[in-house]
């Protein structure tokens, strides 16, 4: 498959990541190869996606190769059951599980520069974690370990930047400026961040445990890739296979 990248650029040793705008699925699909994962044909968007976190986030994770292409497999695979490998722009992607006047939760979409409501379950970034599983502490500790001597505003511009917004546009100064929880909310949605972090629930919760939120059938999204752990375990497996073979 042709994907469609900015060039990877070190910025004072930061991976410049591509832009979400500059990622798309190929038009060529007599030569794309075909992923399948859980027994499923991805999507041509997330097959973008998943090409995506092979040439851009691999390669910044830490760890040895395989170390690093478990945690990208089980990331996406989490990703992926989610449904938002399928989003236009998962980079920027919020989503706030807000209380209806009928007593009932409802997942609504959030602008770049809103917050969720406190207590409420709000899910951002490619990697889709919530935002109150970690401390704003824990945050900043994994972006010194990835990155040294990396400033949290130089994490803040480099996560608008993939999101896709210009340096000069007033979304991207407001979230390069931003505080408190949204700055929480957009430092996990740089996707290193994010995967980094995350993936330490996965494990802990749908890998070494069974929560009954890691699986099921309510989605189509999830009934083909998490119908059942055992399930799961196969979608983290295809995806092991897939970035072994797409990663540096």
């Amino acid at each position: 498959m042709k994907f469609i990248f900015a060039a990877l650029v070190l910025l004072n040793g930061l991976v410049a990541l591509p832009a979400a705008e500059t990622i798309s699925p190929s038009t060529e699909k007599k030569s794309a190869p075909t992923f399948v994962v859980n027994g499923h044909t991805l999507h041509a968007k997330e097959q973008a996606w998943v090409g995506f976190v092979a040439k851009a986030v691999i390669p910044q994770l830490k760890g040895t190769r395989p170390d690093r292409i478990k945690i990208a497999a089980e990331v996406s695979w989490w990703g992926l059951k989610e449904g938002l490998y399928k989003t236009p722009n998962p980079i920027a992607f919020s989503s706030c599980s807000k209380l209806q006047p009928d007593g009932k939760k409802k997942d609504v979409p959030l602008g770049p520069l809103a917050a969720c409501e406190t207590g409420r379950a709000w899910q951002v970034g490619i990697a889709a974690v919530q935002v109150g599983n970690f401390p704003a502490e824990k945050v900043s500790d994994t972006i010194k370990e990835l990155w040294p001597e990396k400033s949290i505003a130089e994490i803040l511009k480099e996560a608008a930047r993939i999101a896709g917004y210009k340096a000069n546009d007033p979304t991207s100064t407001a979230i390069a400026n931003s505080t408190g929880v949204l700055q929480k909310s957009w430092l996990l949605r740089h996707p290193v961040v994010g995967f980094t972090l995350v993936d330490k629930n996965i494990r802990n919760q749908c890998i070494n445990s069974s929560h009954d939120y890691c699986f099921g059938s309510r989605w189509p999204e999830t009934a083909a890739y998490a119908p059942t752990q055992q399930a799961a375990l196969k979608s983290i497996a295809d995806l092991e296979k897939i970035y072994d073979a797409l990663a540096p």
